[in-house]
């Protein structure tokens, strides 16, 4: 279909786009723009009212959860990993799947008029061509693809992995939960310095580099669908009879998006980087776009013979050295000092992509520059540009150090991973572990050599480094105590403690309490369960292990009072009834204890030291024959748990005890052998008749 040529309203000629021969145009610079030769556009300063009362709003979201202490989940794309993840369903996740269906028919609206990163790229955009500078885009072939891999990491692997790697029962999907409330509306946001750096590089650094949404071209996760399921959307950009070809579309997009060649060639815009932010549309003389419903661009036909070549900013081997660079300076700096956040290392990337490519070009031509600052001039190295080589260089010195550092990370944390496999082969939680005179007789060497390697890792991470990781010294704090040097131990948790947040450090004070104990320190073991019975992971477990050493320090009425707390707050946490029924019979009130005991075996049916207590207490209350099942239970249990944990003398001590209530001599005096042989100290129970 022919184009009708006509003069503009601005004098601007059309020509015939039949023509097989495709004229390059020479696109008009901000300076036409503010010359009249383009008209502004009309929906610039809307979508700026739009965006500034978006981040409004965001920044109002923040006071109120910080005033009343809860609000509503964030309204951020990223909490869909979360609910994919874990089923906690929030307000990000309904947001953006509403922002993913919307874009199969409107097409990738959501980002130009409602995304705070293209607010600030377009706020810088707009600021540099206040200074004359037009920031120009960075077009490679291959991190076009980085948004899209970056999404599937981020909503495919990441909810996957634990449904393929974790051991069970953490490989079960846990089913959905209603999070769109939350006390903690900052817990899954980087801390203030970090977001703070974090919003430069995404949203200004990244536009003077890479071009006009930069960011949003080479980096952008959500936009990875986004970009996919425009492709499919109806809601496009097109074009009538009336135009001209004047380029004015082209001259004010701030999507680096050739509208004019596309309107030419397909009768509508089918770059996926199209935001519909309407600005050509606004600024068209001849009011020949238009925003409307047709075909999407998988069936976009071809309207001209042949297709204008798309500009490409790098040749083959440059675009094999953006890569490269981009996987060293990703990989290198993502969660470097737990401080990089996975988009802000994309950002990082991208920009260490476009300076290896400028250094190339200083190497190999005459005349470079970066926007509208000559670098090299004629062959001869201006100031400029020394001074960017040496901040390169130091950039890429910082790059090589911190991949040093995450290499050590990253084979540090395989090594603690083996660690975590051998607790979940021999069931042995956290909670165990710290208080577990078995540890010693269940070590492997293969245990033994990766809690080797991962101190040798980690402690390389921690000496060289040049600042400290909260997450590197709590693993060096546990492979020690692994390892039974406890104040060494004690020291890393003691050095991390202040680095979290306040949420997470009831966590470290779980460690903390547990090798206070181990140390004989155990006022400061009760003071460091009591602290971490105040929040987090592992609070009940804390308040369960603060009774016991009450009760060790025979203050059994305020052992009783911690365990009845925690029954009263959580009373499907099984230990804490189990507990309170043992404190319970040590006072001689026998029913109370029966009662707790019956709650822990509810909840924790297949328990065999429950089942032994509920028989004892049966016997001693003149039920034998309701006790009998009990112990049955117990011996068969223990069993069970003794094959699977053939070193651990303790079990087959207590499989002994248990086959003795049930009158079954024989069988126990075998268990009774194999547990004086893996720990002599039994023989004294044993003769003195326990």
């Amino acid at each position: 279909m022919a184009v009708k040529s006509a003069p503009t309203a601005d004098g601007c000629t059309g020509r015939d786009t039949t023509s097989r021969r495709h004229l390059p145009l020479k696109v008009i610079d901000a300076e036409n723009v503010r010359a009249g030769r383009v008209r502004a556009s009309r929906m610039g300063k809307r979508r700026a009212a739009v965006l500034i009362a978006l981040n409004v709003l965001m920044i109002a979201h923040v006071i109120q959860w910080w005033i009343s202490g809860r609000t509503v989940s964030p309204i951020e794309p990223s909490e869909t990993m979360y609910t994919l993840r874990d089923g906690a369903i929030n307000a990000g996740f309904i947001f953006f799947s509403l922002a993913l269906l919307s874009t199969l028919i409107l097409g990738r609206w959501v980002c130009g008029w409602g995304c705070h990163i293209v607010a600030l790229q377009d706020l810088c955009g707009w600021m540099m061509k206040k200074v004359g500078v037009r920031p120009k885009p960075f077009r490679s072939r291959v991190l076009m693809f980085v948004p899209l891999l970056a999404a599937l990491y981020m909503f495919v692997y990441t909810p996957l992995e634990p449904r393929l790697f974790a051991p069970p029962p953490h490989d079960k999907f846990p089913g959905f939960s209603n999070h769109l409330m939350t006390e903690g509306f900052w817990d899954t946001f980087p801390d203030p310095w970090v977001a703070v750096p974090f919003l430069f590089l995404c949203g200004f650094a990244v536009v003077y580099f890479l071009g006009a949404k930069g960011y949003c071209t080479n980096a952008c996760p959500y936009g990875g669908f986004f970009g996919l399921l425009d492709q499919l959307a109806p809601g496009r950009i097109r074009v009538t009879d009336d135009c001209a070809q004047c380029g004015h579309c082209t001259a004010v997009c701030t999507s680096n998006v050739k509208v004019h060649a596309e309107v030419r060639d397909y009768g509508m815009v089918v770059d996926p980087g199209c935001m519909k932010c309407m600005d050509c549309v606004s600024v068209c003389p001849n009011d020949a776009l238009y925003f409307g419903f047709g075909r999407p661009k998988i069936l976009a036909v071809q309207r001209t013979d042949k297709q204008g070549r798309a500009a490409w900013s790098l040749t083959g081997r440059e675009e094999l050295l953006a890569v490269a660079a981009f996987a060293v300076g990703f990989f290198a700096w993502r969660s470097i000092y737990d401080a990089v956040p996975f988009l802000m290392a994309l950002a990082v990337g991208g920009i260490m992509a476009f300076c290896a490519v400028k250094l190339l070009h200083l190497a190999r031509r005459r005349n470079v520059s970066i926007q509208n600052i000559e670098l090299k001039s004629g062959d001869r190295l201006r100031p400029v540009g020394k001074l960017f080589v040496a901040a390169v260089l130091v950039a890429l010195a910082l790059t090589g150090h911190s991949g040093y550092i995450r290499y050590h990370e990253f084979a540090g944390n395989r090594a603690y991973a083996r660690v975590n496999d051998f607790f979940y082969q021999h069931n042995m939680p956290e909670e165990v572990i710290l208080d577990s005179p078995e540890l010693p007789r269940l070590r492997t060497a293969e245990f033994d050599e990766a809690v080797r390697r991962g101190l040798t890792h980690f402690s390389r991470c921690e000496d060289r480094g040049l600042l400290g990781s909260a997450d590197t010294r709590i693993k060096l704090g546990w492979l020690h105590f692994l390892n039974g040097a406890l104040d060494e131990s004690a020291g890393f948790f003691e050095a991390a403690r202040p680095m979290v947040r306040p949420k997470l450090r009831g966590t470290i004070d779980f460690y903390l309490g547990g090798v206070y104990a181990r140390q004989g320190r155990i006022e400061e073991a009760v003071l460091a369960y009591s602290s971490a019975g105040e929040g987090g992971t592992y609070a009940f477990a804390a308040l369960v292990k603060q009774g016991d050493l009450l009760a060790m320090l025979g203050r059994l009425p305020e052992a009783v009072e911690v365990w009845r707390r925690v029954a009263r707050i959580a009373p499907r946490f099984a230990p804490a009834h189990h507990n309170l029924g043992a404190a319970l019979r040590r006072l001689n009130r026998v029913p109370e204890a029966l009662e707790h005991y019956e709650a822990a075996l509810n909840l924790m049916p297949h328990d065999p030291d429950t089942h032994f207590e509920v028989g004892d207490l049966l016997t001693q209350l003149g039920r034998g024959e309701e006790a009998r099942p009990h112990y049955v239970e117990a011996a068969e249990h223990y069993r069970e748990l003794a094959a699977r944990r053939p070193n651990d003398a303790k079990l087959h001590f207590q499989t002994g005890v248990a086959l003795t209530r049930l009158g079954d001599e024989q069988a126990a005096a075998g268990f009774f052998a194999k547990a004086v042989e893996l720990d002599s100290r039994y023989r004294e129970f044993l003769e003195g008749g326990e």
